[in-house]
C-alpha cells in the first residue's frame, strides 16, 4: 500500500506472504519482516479439485522472492482449525528435540510444520505446493490409466465379504461369538481378492519410477521417503491418530516430506487417548513394497527408534508443553461435542480442572509410548534394541488387523 508522506510515514508497504512465523517454520532465529517475502499479486486463475470429499480452491500468491506460494482454501470449524495449529506446534516442538539428539541429527530426521491461517470461522488457508500428492491421487492415476472404476475395488470388497458370509450361514443361526468369526473370515477372504486381483501392491512403486529419471534420484528419495514415514508412524502410534486413510497420507515428490495433515487426536466419550485400535499406524501394502525390505529394516526401523530415543531423552522438558498442548486439545474437543458452549472464562477454567485428571492420564500413555519405541539398552539374550518397532510393524502389515479398518482404508 503506498505510504501518505508527513507525518504518517512515506514510501510504500506491501502485505507478506502467510505462514512465514512461527510454529510454521522451523528456524528459532528472531522472525526478519524486511527479509520476509511480500504479496505481489495473485495468479490469474484459481484451481478447484476435491481433497477429503471436499471441493477446494488452491491460490498461488505470487511473492517478492520470485516464488509463487500456493495455498489451498478450505472450510472447516473452528476446532479443525485450532487442531492444525497445534499440531504445528507440536511438529515445532518434537522437530526441536530432533535436533539437539546426535542419534537423530546422524539420520537427518526432521519435522517440518505445514502453515493453517484462519481466516474467518469456518474458512482456513492451507500451504500445500502442487509437488503435494496423496495415496488417493496415485491410486485414481492408476485407475484413469488401466481404464478402471475408482470404485470398483471397494464394491467388489463389499460384494465379495456379503456373498462369503451368507455362503457359510446356510440358513443356520449362532450365538454372537460365532457370528463374529465367521464376518471375520469373510472379510480376510475378501481382502485377499482385492490384492490379488484388484489393488496390486506396487501402484506405488510404478508410480514413482516414471518420476525419476535415474536410480540415484529414486534411491535418495525412497531413504528419505523411509525416514519421513517412520517419523509419521511414531507420531501416529504416539498420539493415537489412526484415521489415516489414503487421502490423509500426503508426501511431497520434490522432497519425499511426509505431510500431517489433519492430525488430530483420536478421544473416547471419556475424554481419554483412544487406544484401542486395529493397527498402530498405516504401513499398507504399497508403502511397504514402495520402501522395500533392506530399506525396511536399515532405515525405516532405525529411525523411528532414534526418534523415540531423541524424544525420550528429553522427556522431562517435553511433558510441561505436552500437558499445554493435551490440555488445550481435550478443552476444544469438549466443546465441540457439547452442547453447552457458554464460552467464559469462568466456565473454560473450571473445565480445565475437571479435565485434568484426563490430560495427566493422556500425557502419561503418550510419554510410555515412546519409552516403548525407544531403543532398550537393557536387552535379553531372545530380544533386539528395536525389538518394541518390529513388532509395531508386525501389526501394522498385518491383514487380520487390517480388514478391522474402515473399508475407505484401501489395502
Amino acid at each position: 500500500y503506498e505510504g501518505h508522506g508527513g507525518s504518517q510515514g512515506g514510501g510504500w508497504v506491501s502485505p507478506e506472504v502467510p505462514g512465514q512465523y512461527c510454529p510454521n517454520v522451523g528456524s528459532d532465529e528472531k522472525p526478519n519482516p524486511e527479509l520476509h517475502a511480500k504479496l505481489i499479486k495473485f495468479e490469474s486463475t484459481v484451481e478447484v479439485s476435491r481433497r477429503n470429499d471436499q471441493l477446494v480452491r488452491r491460490i498461488g500468491m505470487i511473492g517478492s522472492d520470485g516464488r509463487v506460494h500456493q495455498f489451498l482454501l478450505q472450510f472447516a470449524i473452528p476446532y479443525w482449525t485450532r487442531t492444525d495449529e497445534r499440531t504445528a506446534q507440536l511438529n515445532r516442538l518434537l522437530g526441536k528435540c530432533l535436533q539437539k539428539e546426535a542419534t537423530s541429527c546422524r539420520r537427518h530426521l526432521w519435522l517440518r510444520p505445514t502453515a493453517v491461517i484462519p481466516i474467518a470461522q469456518r474458512l482456513r488457508m492451507t500451504a500445500e505446493e502442487k509437488s503435494h500428492i496423496s495415496l488417493d491421487d496415485v491410486y485414481a492415476i492408476h485407475c484413469h490409466v488401466q481404464g478402471n472404476d475408482y470404485m470398483d475395488a471397494f464394491n467388489f470388497f463389499q460384494g465379495e465379504s456379503r456373498s462369503y458370509r451368507n455362503s457359510n450361514n446356510s440358513g443356520q443361526g449362532g450365538i454372537a461369538k460365532e457370528e463374529t468369526e465367521r464376518a471375520q473370515r469373510a472379510k480376510i477372504e475378501a481382502f485377499r481378492k482385492v490384492c490379488e486381483k484388484k489393488v496390486s501392491s506396487s501402484i506405488l512403486r510404478e508410480h514413482m519410477n516414471t518420476h525419476f529419471g535415474n536410480i540415484e534420484q529414486y534411491f535418495q528419495f525412497q531413504r528419505t521417503f523411509a525416514s519421513q514415514t517412520a517419523l509419521n508412524s511414531l507420531m501416529q502410534y504416539t498420539f493415537c491418530v489412526n484415521e489415516r486413510v489414503p487421502s490423509k497420507f500426503i508426501f511431497d515428490k520434490r522432497n519425499a516430506h511426509v505431510l500431517s495433515p489433519e492430525f488430530r487426536f483420536s478421544y473416547s466419550n471419556q475424554g481419554f487417548i483412544d487406544e484401542k485400535k486395529s493397527v498402530p499406524f498405516r504401513l499398507t501394502r504399497n508403502i511397504e513394497e514402495f520402501i522395500g525390505p533392506f530399506v525396511m529394516k536399515g532405515i525405516f526401523i532405525t529411525a523411528m527408534a532414534s526418534a523415540a530415543s531423541a524424544i525420550h531423552a528429553n522427556e522431562n522438558s517435553l511433558e510441561p508443553s505436552l500437558q499445554l498442548l493435551c490440555r488445550d486439545d481435550i478443552v476444544s474437543w469438549y466443546l465441540s461435542k457439547s452442547s453447552q458452549r457458554e464460552g467464559s472464562q469462568r466456565s473454560t477454567q473450571e473445565l480445565e480442572r475437571q479435565l485434568s485428571d484426563r490430560v495427566k492420564k493422556n500425557v502419561h500413555l503418550v510419554l510410555s509410548r515412546l519409552r516403548e519405541c525407544a531403543v532398550n539398552n537393557d536387552i535379553q539374550h531372545d530380544t533386539t534394541a528395536d525389538d518394541g518397532v518390529r513388532k509395531l510393524i508386525s501389526l501394522a502389515t498385518s491383514p487380520h488387523n487390517l480388514v478391522a479398518m474402515p473399508s475407505n482404508y484401501a489395502p
